[in-house]
Order: C-alpha cells, then sequence, then structure tokens
C-alpha cells in the first residue's frame, strides 16, 4: 500500500509537470533543437578526434560512440529526472519553503528528489536510445538478451550512485545557502563518463571504478551490451549503489538536524 501511494504521488507530479509543458509548448522546442545541436557537436568532435587515430586506449570508433551515446542518455535522464529537483533545493532554504516540504506527511527525499520534471530532453533520449541500438549491433553484430538485462542493471545502478552522490552535495546547502557551481560539476563528472575510463591507468582506473565511480555512466554498460563485462564490475555495481544511496540518507537526517528554518 505504501508503495502504491507513492506511485500515485509520482504520477500526479508527472501528470502536472506535463501540464505545464503543454502551456509552454514553443520554450519545449527551443530547448529540444538545442539538445539535438550539442548532441551533434559531440558527434562531430568524436569524428575530428578519429580523424587523426584510429582508437581511444584499444577502444574503436564504434565503441567510443557507443560509450558517447550511453553517456548522453544518462546526461539527459538525469536531467529529466533529479537535476532539476536538486538545483531548487537552495531556493527552498533561501526562501523558507522547505519548512512546508519538512511539514508535509510524506516522505520528505521522495519529495525533495521527484516533485519536478525537465522533458526538454525527452525526444534526445528516444533517439539516443535508437543509436545505443544501432551502435550495439555495429560493435557486436547482435543484440543478446542477457548482454541488454546486465546494460540496464549496470545502468540504472550507475543513476542511483550519482543521484545519491548529487543528492549528498545539494544537502551541502544548509550550511552553505548557494552552491551555484553543483551543475559544473555534474558536467565534468558526466564528461569523464563520456570516454572509456580506460584512458586511466592504475591506481586512477580504480579510483574513477570504485570510488568515483564514472565507469558506470557509460563505459561499463557499453562493455556489457559488448559481452565485454567482467564479473567484478557487474558485482560492484549493486553494492556501491546501495552504499552510496545508505550513506547519502543517513548525510540528509545528519545535515536536517543543522538546518534552521528561515523564521529562525
Amino acid at each position: 500500500m505504501r508503495l502504491k501511494r507513492y506511485l500515485k504521488l509520482w504520477l500526479a507530479f508527472f501528470r502536472y509537470n506535463l501540464q505545464v509543458l503543454f502551456e509552454f509548448r514553443g520554450e519545449f522546442l527551443f530547448w529540444t533543437i538545442n539538445i539535438f545541436l550539442w548532441l551533434a557537436i559531440g558527434f562531430l568532435a568524436l569524428e575530428l578526434i578519429f580523424g587523426q587515430i584510429e582508437t581511444i586506449a584499444g577502444w574503436s570508433k564504434n565503441e567510443v560512440y557507443l560509450v558517447f551515446f550511453i553517456a548522453s542518455l544518462f546526461s539527459d535522464l538525469f536531467w529529466t529526472f533529479f537535476f532539476i529537483n536538486l538545483n531548487v533545493f537552495s531556493h527552498l532554504i533561501r526562501l523558507g519553503h522547505l519548512d512546508y516540504i519538512l511539514l508535509k506527511p510524506v516522505n520528505q527525499r521522495f519529495l525533495l528528489s521527484f516533485k519536478y520534471f525537465d522533458f526538454d530532453h525527452l525526444l534526445r533520449m528516444v533517439f539516443l536510445s535508437y543509436l545505443i541500438y544501432r551502435y550495439t549491433i555495429l560493435t557486436s553484430g547482435q543484440l543478446v538478451f542477457l548482454n541488454f538485462f546486465l546494460f540496464l542493471l549496470l545502468f540504472f545502478c550507475g543513476v542511483i550512485i550519482f543521484y545519491s552522490l548529487f543528492f549528498a552535495l545539494t544537502l551541502l546547502n544548509i550550511w552553505f545557502v548557494n552552491l551555484s557551481n553543483l551543475l559544473d560539476f555534474f558536467q565534468e563528472i558526466r564528461e569523464l563518463g563520456a570516454k572509456p575510463i580506460y584512458i586511466f591507468k592504475n591506481f586512477w582506473f580504480y579510483l574513477f571504478s570504485l570510488i568515483v565511480p564514472v565507469g558506470y555512466i557509460a563505459t561499463f554498460p557499453a562493455q556489457a551490451l559488448m559481452g565485454k563485462i567482467e564479473i567484478w564490475q557487474v558485482a560492484a555495481a549493486p553494492i556501491l549503489a546501495v552504499v552510496f544511496f545508505i550513506l547519502s540518507d543517513k548525510f540528509f537526517h545528519f545535515a536536517l538536524k543543522h538546518y534552521s528554518s528561515a523564521s529562525s
């Protein structure tokens, strides 16, 4: 019953944001075109790079494109469902609206994380899904169900990991009020994840695999689609997702103990 209640609440938020989208269709069209242009620029940049070299850290052109498209899908998914909510957190504190959130009879983290949606990336997400399928066929010859399942597992574990990380970072607004460079940090993380992390060696490879696991943004999911994933990379994914989520939740409750309302 509890899960059903939150699903109905999530769907209510979804319908509300969809109504807002239809009220501003011109803005939606503008940002959709803008987002597709950025994808084209990224594609052109890779074309220029592979005009000079044949592989990157042993990864062929099509394999690197697969990583790039998965990283772009990761970014779009994050923008659609999470970042718009995390970005508004500092405004809630400055304007005193966080007080009202904390008083509502619903899980506070759920309300802070899933109230708003940004649909500007929706069409690009559909297009990227097709490109990922297409380049999986180009690199592997076929789409194997087990590989696709492992891809979904690793990809969504990556989403949980970085949602938890950025949720925890957003909570720092309780002390510093306005962390305006959070978006810049997200972009840097995403840029790291948009390249095969095998460009890093020794300590740095394991840092970006297990400590700041950007490998789960795109590299490891791409390996899963190509049937080249290693067992430890699969086993570590749900463990890291659970650890990051639990730590961020503990930090959330710790941060709330230090929150002073706007009226205090």
